[in-house]
C-alpha cells in the first residue's frame, strides 16, 4: 500500500456488495457498465482488462458492444492483458481490497490510498 499511496494515480471504483450469489458474471457486468459510464464522463476511453477466459473475454467484448448500440459508453476501447503481462494490473485488486478491509474494520489499508480516489460508488443493485 506504501508503494501505491505514493505513485501519481487516479482511481475510479464501482463497487458491488450483496449476499453470496452465483450471479457474479452478471454483478460484474453491471459494475463494468457503471465504470464504462462514468470513464466516458471523464473522457477516458482506453480501458484495460484482466484477461480471463477466453469466452469471457468475448462476452466483455459482446458487452460493451451491444452498450455502445444502444448509444451509451461511446469510445470505450477494450483490451484484455494476462495478468502478468501487464505490471499495472495488481492495482485494481490491491485498490478494492483496501476498500474490502474497511468492512472488515481494518481501515489502515484504506487511509492510505482514499485520497487518490476520483470516484467510488456502488452500483444500483448493490447493497
Amino acid at each position: 500500500m506504501d508503494t501505491l499511496s505514493e505513485i501519481d494515480s487516479m482511481q475510479a471504483i464501482i463497487t458491488h456488495r450483496s449476499e453470496v450469489s452465483k450471479k457474479t458474471e452478471r454483478h460484474r457486468r453491471k459494475c463494468l457498465e457503471q465504470m464504462y459510464f462514468e470513464l466516458s464522463e471523464m473522457h477516458v476511453h482506453n480501458v484495460t482488462l484482466e484477461s480471463r477466459q477466453e469466452a469471457q473475454n468475448r462476452r466483455d467484448i459482446a458487452h460493451i458492444v451491444a452498450l455502445q448500440g444502444q448509444g451509451q459508453s461511446a469510445g470505450i476501447r477494450l483490451r484484455h492483458v494476462r495478468g502478468g503481462d501487464d505490471p499495472l494490473l495488481w492495482i485494481p485488486d490491491a485498490v478494492l481490497g483496501a476498500l474490502n478491509s474497511v468492512h472488515l474494520g481494518e481501515e489502515q489499508y484504506w487511509e492510505k490510498l482514499h485520497e487518490k480516489v476520483v470516484l467510488k460508488r456502488p452500483n444500483p443493485d448493490s447493497l
